[in-house]
């Protein structure tokens, strides 16, 4: 019988349990750059785009399999002219941020990616361009301080008498499962002083760079040789830090001081004590002691907008300041995970939701460009139901009689051909009212 009469002659239902079969065993997603695997799909869009020049689709997609094919100047080109005619959809932007990357055009990638609020918001690439944007923008943070640490000496001492910085506080305790709560008090800090009209708070990112750059430890933070330099290089003109302790599981000590950087000096080191359930009272109460330090009069507005507590859950917060202790090591996967739980733990904790979407899109892309199309890869699957390789792999195994989890995989396949299919050159996309 013929392979073709063999493949006929089998029930549907069987032909099913082989592709469900296939896709339930199948292994992590790995970067498709064989050039074989789109052959079809490559024929079938350079006639799409021959019969019909001005549509977007075919030009999008085809400039897309070229950047996986590590053809980026190639797939470049057919990007570009995609998104002149379709300037806001999201695929084309991220395929030709990544396209960009690859051509070492990293500045170009950030303002593609950057786009991402206006594309359509249930489409999956917005969450991966909104998070490779952010992936670069850490990337290039960490390049300006490492920068800026080597030219630390030549550094302008004037700076913003506004700007002001908080350092993550330093635990001094015994027990793991309050570590991560310096981080989480110095981020509420932040933002409540954020809402002051007349500051300027450090993004936190570019806080936690330093400190990374710096390699300090965390008894390093409020140095009083250390603050100065540390604000010094982040231009801010005054630095908040401190330390603090849990005693017993159940009473919270807090002590801050606040540096004036171009004095080089620090004020007192102020004492905060309570119930370790009251630490959002307590909080509220570092912040306005800090204001009062600062000489800052408050407007009514202002004042309201810092007596908000964001969560009253303490767990909540602890799951909070975890995934910003994640989120500083690099690990957002994890990171994400523990915003998810300090959510579900107060489904009222917006912020803590705000991360986890961030750290979730952030986790998808983080890396080279090939973990960004990796992602991709996850949500931009072929038009056919199966795709060309796992249709060569069926094939291969009814043709040979054998279970489908004994086939060669695709990459040994290919391997093993003498020779193997070579993407030819691609036509020049076409001109404005043109035919490629």
């Amino acid at each position: 019988m013929s392979l073709v009469g063999r493949v006929l002659s089998i029930p549907f239902f069987a032909l099913s349990v082989v592709v469900i079969g296939m896709a339930a065993c199948a292994p992590e997603p790995q970067l498709r750059e064989d050039p074989e695997d789109f052959r079809e799909e490559v024929a079938r869009l350079q006639r799409e785009i021959a019969e019909n020049p001005e549509e977007a689709a075919p030009l999008r997609d085809l400039g897309a399999i070229y950047v996986r094919t590590k053809r980026p100047a190639e797939g470049y080109r057919y990007l570009e002219k995609a998104l002149s005619r379709g300037p806001n959809d999201p695929k084309t932007l991220f395929y030709l941020g990544v396209a960009s990357e690859r051509l070492g055009r990293t500045e170009e990638a950030q303002r593609l990616y950057r786009r991402f609020p206006k594309v359509p918001e249930d489409s999956q690439f917005q969450a991966l361009m909104r998070g490779r944007y952010q992936w670069l923008l850490r990337q290039e943070v960490q390049a300006q301080m490492a920068q800026m640490v080597q030219r630390e000496d030549t550094l302008a001492s004037d700076m913003s008498s506004r700007t002001v910085a908080v350092l993550p506080l330093s635990y001094q305790g015994g027990s793991d499962e309050y570590a991560p709560l310096g981080r989480g008090l110095a981020e509420m800090v932040s933002v409540d002083l954020a809402q002051i009209n007349e500051l300027q708070l450090v993004e936190r990112v570019r806080i936690e760079a330093l400190l990374d750059e710096l390699e300090l430890a965390e008894s390093q933070y409020v140095d009083p040789k250390t603050a100065p330099r540390t604000g010094r290089i982040l231009g801010a003109s005054r630095v908040i830090g401190g330390a603090y302790s849990v005693l017993d599981g159940e009473k919270l000590r807090v002590e801050t001081a606040l540096a004036e950087v171009q004095e080089d000096v620090s004020s007192e080191v102020e004492t905060h004590a309570d119930a370790l359930d009251r630490l959002f009272e307590l909080e509220k109460e570092i912040v306005f002691g800090v204001v009062d330090r600062l000489g800052v009069d408050l407007s009514a507005q202002e004042r309201k907008q810092i007596e908000r507590v964001p969560t009253r859950n303490l767990q909540a917060f602890l799951a909070y300041s975890r995934g910003l202790q994640e989120e500083a090591l690099g690990n957002y996967e994890a990171a994400a995970n523990s915003f998810r739980r300090a959510q579900e733990l107060d489904p009222e904790f917006s912020m803590a939701a705000e991360k986890q979407e961030a750290m979730g899109d952030l986790s998808a892309v983080a890396g080279g460009t090939d973990q960004a199309l990796l992602a991709a890869g996850r949500i931009s699957l072929p038009s056919s139901t199966i795709s060309l390789m796992q249709n060569r792999l069926l094939m291969q195994s009814l043709s040979l009689g054998m279970p489908l989890s004994q086939g060669r995989q695709p990459a040994a396949e290919s391997n093993s051909r003498e020779s193997p299919f070579v993407l030819q050159d691609p036509p020049p996309p076409p001109e404005e009212g043109g035919s490629p």
